[in-house]
């Protein structure tokens, strides 16, 4: 009885020990796989210089980062528009309005290309561009610092920023009128220059206004804009 005793207790524990092999040799196998490290994708962040959209029609600078992609070895794509690299920037271009994917690529050798990431964008219209005597807003100006500026400039505005771009005043034309709203003289002026028009201005005093008509601009697609007059009233 006892060498059956004996026997049953030796083949529990065997029992037991193989059952505890068997379980651990599952874990450790689970156990590398479970560590394993899941690739991630790197982080890329595009953003429009200007806003958090492009304008149809002109240049607009990108800045671009993704993490672990050497600068030079980024690459910029879009099947809207084109896109180029100036130096620490890129620049798109799209010709018409809308939505526009950027896709984020990284150069590897042997001039192959890897997807790393991508952002969409809305491309929206330029605003009509705003016309100024100088930098001087239309409306009431003293008449000493009237009498001192030298050109008629035209930008574009957006969410109260200027957009940096060069807008030709093609002609306009100016009427000059007496406190008492007599019109003293009308000038016809070719160019955004104000020299055919300064001895005007610096004849001008206190109660006289001054009001520039039929402004054309060239836009940046070559077109001709015909602008909103300007009132300067001279204090």
């Amino acid at each position: 009885m006892n060498s059956i005793i004996r026997f049953l207790r030796h083949s529990a524990q065997t029992g037991m020990v193989i059952m505890l092999f068997a379980a651990a040799s599952i874990l450790l196998s689970a156990w590398p796989h479970a560590r394993k490290p899941v690739a991630k994708a790197p982080e890329v962040v595009i953003s429009a210089a200007r806003n958090n959209y492009f304008y149809a029609g002109i240049d607009n600078p990108i800045s671009a980062l993704a993490e672990g992609c050497p600068s030079d070895s980024l690459v910029l794509t879009t099947e809207k528009g084109s896109i180029h690299r100036e130096g620490d920037y890129f620049v798109a271009h799209f010709d018409s309005t809308g939505v526009a994917t950027i896709n984020a690529m990284e150069k590897l050798p042997g001039h192959t290309l890897k997807n790393i990431g991508s952002d969409w964008f809305r491309i929206i219209p330029l605003p009509l561009p705003i016309v100024q005597v100088g930098n001087l807003p239309g409306d009431s100006v003293r008449a000493g610092l009237f009498a001192v500026q030298q050109v008629l400039l035209a930008h574009f505005v957006s969410d109260n920023l200027i957009i940096d771009i060069n807008i030709p005043v093609i002609s306009y034309s100016v009427k000059y009128l007496s406190g008492a709203r007599n019109v003293i003289l009308e000038r016809q002026v070719k160019g955004p220059s104000l020299l055919p028009v300064l001895d005007l201005m610096q004849q001008a005093k206190a109660s006289d206004t001054f009001i520039f008509e039929n402004i054309m601009v060239r836009m940046p697609d070559g077109k001709i804009h015909k602008s909103g007059n300007l009132i300067y009233e001279l204090y």
